[in-house]
């Protein structure tokens, strides 16, 4: 194929772009159209719904405190996917905008690095993360427990306009998955317990507590597990505050 031939293609490709009157081509491409004397419009905004997409498996949307998708007046703020944060940390951002006790809401958006280029990809953006976890109040009987209930969890964001968002949290990954090969492990509060989707503890303990069961067996376990979690959490706060009571 000659280079005229070629570009005559890439042409009518854009051309029927340009008549379709939309598209999520890579920036380049849009940059490659304009070349060949096409005008195309920029790409439709496209993101990654990090709050709705992990806060969903983990806490029933019903307890969300606030509106989380794109199209509330939640400001848009991009979770940087360039070696700046893990995937833990991504998840845990999700997880604090959709259900942290922000003042300021913002929706945590992922944008892929082909888009960048574009106007609505200039948006400011996420670049650390600091997950601060209490005193823990029980694990269960595990040398690795899958489930650590701490008496707080908070959250702290830095992003490249100097914004920063803070925010307690009941529920934050523990592990990194990148680093601990697949390996799942979870920080709760004893708020979380209202809150948090059966099949997240499921997720968690499944690997456990489920060697050579069937899943009835299984989600048994893990009930039951969840409920000595739960009760070791309760009398752990009992006792802390009692304590604090009885010191001079």
């Amino acid at each position: 194929m000659t280079v005229s031939t070629m570009e005559g293609f890439e042409r009518s490709v854009y051309l029927e772009v340009q008549h379709r009157g939309h598209h999520n081509l890579a920036y380049r491409d849009y940059l490659r159209a304009r070349e060949l004397g096409i005008d195309l419009p920029e790409a439709t905004p496209t993101y990654h719904d990090y709050a709705g997409d992990y806060a969903n498996f983990l806490i029933r949307p019903e307890k969300w405190p606030q509106a989380t998708t794109h199209g509330s007046n939640a400001p848009n703020y991009r979770v940087a996917e360039d070696g700046l944060l893990t995937r833990r940390d991504r998840v845990n951002i999700g997880l604090l905008a959709a259900i942290g006790k922000i003042k300021s809401p913002f929706s945590p958006a992922g944008i892929s690095p082909m888009h960048d280029g574009y106007s609505w990809a200039q948006i400011p953006q996420i670049i650390a993360a600091k997950l601060t976890i209490g005193k823990t109040l029980a694990s269960g009987d595990y040398d690795e427990p899958p489930v650590i209930c701490v008496d707080r969890l908070a959250m702290s964001l830095q992003c490249n306009d100097g914004t920063e968002f803070r925010a307690e949290l009941c529920v934050a990954l523990g592990l990194d998955w990148e680093r601990d090969l697949g390996h799942t492990m979870m920080y709760v509060t004893p708020a979380a317990k209202k809150l948090i989707r059966p099949r997240a503890l499921f997720g968690c303990y499944a690997d456990f507590v489920t060697t050579g069961r069937n899943y009835d067996d299984a989600k048994s376990e893990v009930a039951a597990a969840a409920l000595t979690l739960w009760a070791s959490a309760s009398e752990q706060g009992r006792r802390r505050l009692t304590g604090k009571r009885r010191r001079p």
